[in-house]
């Protein structure tokens, strides 16, 4: 039955994988073969200064090679700068505990050392071998270290990631869709004229890509209360050739709040001359259209979070 599960799995992977081949062959073999997905944790988002904590994390095998303990495959904690840094949390890396096959999941056990200096620390994994990362990382996760219990304080402005639509694969010049949904966890509304918005900027320095990417934070359009979320949908114009590591956030003003969306490595391509008629490579998702209003967006969340009040209200569990 495993043989089985492994034989269909790997035809899965190959067979998605063909389109994107062309593009960059090593790249796409290199994902195929080894990958990972996140699934949970345990980790809370506020903890006592100078307290060990029991973390859980939970990571699923998507790709094909088996992860042996042998070869070096580690669970380790993500860092791109000062505050982030490696030692916070008393942890650098978690061993692989047992060998793990093609969709399987493992979880990884380990001590967390709070900070004795209280304050909003990140805390986000990501799989490792050979320290080369791979696959999906953890949430961004920002946990509030306190001396006493509960929060630092109660944020006024506060957001949590709920999910994203962006392309892996773009073609310099081309027009894409992004669709980025947070919730707003903070205890007042977001206004459409309170200058919330959603920025989008690289997850190494915090600066904002809007320039290089000829795209202008994402306004919103409607009013979002404490409790409910909001699907932003905006256009951007793929830069030049290269890599690029791209994250979203919620901002009012120039200040970002809460926590950020998964790290995305965005690929972009050289233009296809043989496209002047207009006709779309395999694996290129623009779209040339306009599209930028989310009013229909608004509608289906309005709907949904009236919905939600009357089943609030009603008392009931489905």
């Amino acid at each position: 039955m495993k043989t089985i599960k492994i034989v269909i799995t790997c035809f899965i992977l190959m067979s998605s994988a063909i389109t994107k081949a062309q593009n960059d062959p090593i790249e796409t073999i290199t994902n195929v073969l080894k990958n990972s997905s996140f699934l949970n944790h345990n980790i809370p988002t506020y903890l006592r200064t100078g307290q060990n904590y029991t973390a859980a994390i939970t990571m699923m095998n998507t790709g094909l090679n088996t992860w042996n303990v042998k070869d070096d495959y580690q669970l380790i904690l993500q860092s791109s700068n000062d505050i982030n840094r490696n030692d916070v949390w008393g942890i650098r890396s978690v061993n692989l505990p047992n060998n793990v096959a093609p969709l399987e999941k493992v979880t990884f056990n380990f001590q967390l050392q709070t900070p004795d200096i209280k304050g909003v620390y990140p805390c986000t994994w990501i799989m490792a071998q050979g320290g080369q990362t791979f696959g999906e990382s953890t949430p961004s996760l920002l946990v509030n270290v306190s001396s006493e219990e509960g929060p630092v304080s109660v944020s006024k402005n506060n957001s949590e990631f709920v999910g994203q639509d962006i392309p892996s694969n773009m073609r310099s010049g081309k027009k894409y869709n992004i669709f980025g949904t947070f919730k707003n966890t903070g205890t007042s509304s977001w206004l459409p004229n309170g200058d919330y918005k959603l920025a989008i900027f690289s997850d190494f320095n915090n600066i904002e890509l809007n320039n290089n990417w000829r795209f202008t934070s994402r306004v919103l359009s409607r009013r979002v209360d404490p409790g409910e979320s909001h699907r932003f949908k905006f256009k951007v114009v793929a830069p030049g050739p290269g890599s690029y590591n791209l994250q979203l956030s919620m901002m009012q003003g120039s200040n970002y709040f809460g926590t950020k969306s998964n790290p995305v490595t965005i690929s972009v391509y050289e233009k296809d001359k043989k496209d002047k008629k207009g006709k779309k490579r395999d694996g290129d998702d623009s779209d040339d259209g306009e599209g930028d209003d989310d009013d229909d967006d608004d509608k289906k969340d309005d709907k949904k979070n009236k919905d939600d009040k009357k089943n609030k209200k009603g008392g009931k569990d489905d």
